[in-house]
């Protein structure tokens, strides 16, 4: 493979590292591409590099660096093992204010404040969170608009959240079906592939109305539902957890053994380091 210019830019000093302190401790990443480049933006977007993608460099082995997301922002209002993500901020400070006064404590989990499309990075140092307070989740629930990029989102967030070890991102379904009982909002029709891959991480009696609504140009934003509808739908005489992920269907949200609570963890896997 040839490399230009920039590559050597970019190996020379990685190659220097590896020479000089072959069992550097690994670093945010940020901290490292200020001390190789003098920028600590400099690596941004490493994981996309060609070099990357190929195999030849390895941001853990030989840059000896880890990426460092904004956190998500999480709050431990019960002792449950669930956490629901709010995507949107006026969604989410309603539901904290329910949950905060929910009668009975002991059926009140997390929630976090997913920010749009950052949940995608930030969704896997919810298992930091899950250690240091020693209280894990078995059910991990996303309440976001009902639009495209809403649902693109979520399956990026699964797929990132699964890779870090974390149980499987699902719908809030009984929240769903509530917005979809709220005003339509009109916007340009979304591309119907698009649409089809989307709407497969919702449950599949809800996949095929929510796609027509997407494809004919209708959205429901999570402001639909405010905090007088959404209070009187969370009925505190009957458990709250079903009313968050509706009825299961099909699959479990917390995998094959539903007595868990404490999030599970892939298997570490060791590789030699090797200069790029």
């Amino acid at each position: 493979m040839q490399l230009t210019s920039a590559d050597h830019a970019l190996l020379d000093p990685i190659n220097t590292l590896l020479r000089d302190q072959p069992d550097a401790e690994v670093i945010p990443l940020a901290e490292r591409s200020y001390q190789l480049y003098g920028d600590e933006k400099y690596l941004h977007g490493i994981e996309r590099h060609r070099l990357v993608a190929r195999g030849i460099l390895d941001i853990a082995d030989h840059l000896r660096a880890r990426p460092a997301p904004a956190p998500l922002a999480m709050y431990e209002l019960g002792p449950a093992p669930w956490l629901l993500i709010v995507e949107n901020s006026a969604a989410f400070t309603s539901l904290r204010q329910i949950l905060a006064a929910w009668p009975d404590r002991s059926q009140v989990g997390w929630l976090g404040y997913g920010a749009g499309d950052q949940l995608v990075a930030s969704l896997p140092t919810a298992a930091d969170s899950f250690s240091e307070r020693d209280h894990g989740a078995a059910a991990l629930l996303l309440y976001a608009d009902l639009d495209l990029d809403g649902l693109e989102c979520a399956r990026q967030a699964d797929a990132k959240g699964r890779a870090a070890g974390l149980p499987a991102l699902m719908p809030a379904v009984g929240l769903y079906q509530a917005l979809l009982t709220r005003r339509i909002r009109q916007v340009s029709p979304a591309p119907a592939e698009r649409v089809r891959e989307a709407v497969s991480w919702l449950p599949a009696d809800m996949a095929s109305p929510v796609a027509n609504l997407l494809i004919s140009g209708k959205v429901l934003r999570q402001e639909a539902l405010p905090l007088p509808v959404l209070r009187a739908r969370l009925d505190p005489t009957s458990p709250l957890l079903p009313h968050l992920r509706g009825p299961l269907t099909g699959h479990s949200l917390a995998g094959p053994d539903k007595r868990r609570t404490q999030p599970w963890f892939p298997a570490p896997t060791c590789q030699q380091p090797t200069s790029p």
